[in-house]
């Protein structure tokens, strides 16, 4: 078992790279630029909202404000003519700021956990081998599986599934050879 503080290091450059490969997807590379289509009608959209002062949140529609109003004929029909969908609206234009210290957080977590799981399967001194495969695996789970039912239930493209699976990969790996390269007293690599 290996001791969670003596993963500090690995753990912080396992979260800059994920970080900086998230900033290459998805400002450098162009992979991601289909994953949310263009809206044909956003000008009348957009309007619909500001007139109706929808508040931020997330929309299903159809949808009913209570539960009984499920089994009642207007709503049957309304379900069953369509269109379906979901909408977010957000309380203002993004705070790049914010978002950009709330992903690094994020990844910073995930890399913490990943520590953790791989500190209780690997000894100080383990091979490359066998710590990029239980922190590439266990940091696999979260980057590549973690938001696949928000993606089934809530209408996410199958391309973003897809670019979103391609990323996740390249993340799990980025982890998985940080740890294994920083791992405690594990042989140079070179």
């Amino acid at each position: 078992m290996t001791e969670l503080v003596d993963l500090w290091v690995p753990i912080l450059v396992a979260t800059v790279g994920v970080f900086v490969l998230s900033f290459v997807f998805w400002m450098l590379s162009p992979h991601h630029q289909a994953d949310v289509a263009f809206c044909p009608e956003q000008d009348a959209v957009m309007e619909m909202i500001r007139v109706s002062a929808i508040k931020p949140g997330m929309y299903m529609f159809p949808n009913c404000a209570t539960k009984a109003e499920w089994s009642s004929e207007e709503y049957k029909a309304l379900y069953e003519s369509g269109p379906w969908g979901m909408i977010s609206v957000l309380p203002g234009k993004p705070n790049m700021g914010r978002n950009l210290v709330v992903t690094f957080v994020y990844f910073l977590i995930v890399s913490v956990v990943v520590a953790y799981l791989t500190g209780l399967s690997r000894a100080p001194g383990a091979e490359f081998l066998a710590v990029f495969q239980v922190a590439s695996t266990a940091a696999g789970l979260v980057y590549v599986l973690g938001g696949w039912t928000n993606g089934i239930w809530f209408g996410k493209r199958l391309r973003f599934f897809i670019t979103d699976f391609f990323d996740g990969l390249l993340y799990a790996g980025a982890t998985g050879i940080a740890f294994a390269l920083l791992w405690p007293g594990a042989a140079p690599a070179i």
